[in-house]
């Protein structure tokens, strides 16, 4: 059975994003059938196995895409290291100039893929799958020409890959489908970094 104290933080707190904005809180209930459908319906079905578990633990964010990888990926100035407040981790900025685009990678080694699911971030959530691995990908609305689409990944218990992938201010927005299934091939190029370590 779910431990309840999870439960209710889920039910009451939608925790932001670094760039998505703030959550909005979810209603409460006093009704102890209204409490227990929640329950029901709040309860995750089980994770699928992972390939193997890619520990992020010290991981460079900078050194998640190689060379290759990144002119691949269509990057064309030099990768701008970070720090991550709100994750308390290193990140990496990756910038296409050419193309007014831009992506983030953070590995998070302190906050599980639970950290993401429905109901927990500001935006839309879909499930899916990365390289054998359970992902989230998060859309959220924003003005057009400077949307994002952000996917994160179970690597391991507790842990998480964050892939953010942005257009700054086209005339032509990319839109969701592209933006998100960008993000996915940022972060499955850095979990074929992480599997060769």
């Amino acid at each position: 059975m779910p431990d309840r104290r999870f439960l209710a933080t889920a039910l009451v707190l939608a925790f932001g994003l670094a760039g998505c904005g703030g959550g909005n809180a979810a209603p409460t209930t006093t009704s102890a059938t209204t409490a227990s459908t929640q329950a029901t319906t709040s309860t995750a079905p089980a994770k699928p196995a992972r390939p193997r578990d890619l520990d992020l633990t010290g991981v460079a964010a900078c050194e998640l895409l190689s060379e290759q990888q990144r002119t691949t990926l269509g990057v064309d100035q030099p990768p701008k290291p970070g720090h991550s407040t709100t994750f308390d981790a290193d990140d990496c900025f990756f910038i296409n100039r050419k193309e007014n685009t831009n992506f983030f990678l953070v590995p998070i080694s302190k906050q599980g893929i639970e950290r993401f699911g429905p109901g927990r971030v500001n935006g839309r959530v879909r499930d899916g799958n990365i390289s054998g691995y359970l992902a989230y990908e998060v859309w959220t609305e924003t003005t057009p020409g400077s949307q994002f689409c952000t996917v994160h990944v179970d690597v391991s218990d507790g842990q998480t890959l964050r892939s953010h992938y942005a257009e700054g201010g086209r005339k032509q927005p990319l839109g969701r489908t592209t933006l998100c299934t960008r993000a996915a091939q940022v972060a499955e190029a850095a979990l074929a970094t992480l599997s060769k370590k």
